[in-house]
């Protein structure tokens, strides 16, 4: 069991049902399949202050249009004995959202 201490806060998320796809472009090896009655969700508070404030005019029910990459990205992080952990997982920025 991994326990963090101090408890970080629950994240806040921003979740959307994709009712139509438009344009999906998977260049490389990952990246998730977009389709249609799939879910995307994120977290505003990481987003740009763009997006951020955008969210804060949406209700339940609104119609967006989306667009968000799939970056995968590699982090190195320092270990006490001068190693390294290295972690790769996928990010997906939101770089567009319209209210419709």
């Amino acid at each position: 069991m991994l326990r963090i201490f101090p408890p970080q806060p629950a994240k806040e998320w921003a979740k959307f049902e994709v009712i139509e796809v438009h344009e999906f472009e998977k260049p490389g090896q990952y990246g998730d399949e977009v389709k249609a009655g799939g879910i995307f969700a994120f977290v505003p508070a990481e987003a740009s202050a763009e997006v951020q404030e955008v969210v804060k005019t949406l209700a339940p029910g609104d119609r967006v249009k989306m667009g968000w990459n799939h970056d995968y990205v590699t982090k190195v992080t320092p270990r006490p004995d001068g190693g390294q952990f290295e972690s790769k997982s996928p990010e997906r920025p939101v770089t567009r959202l319209e209210k419709m």
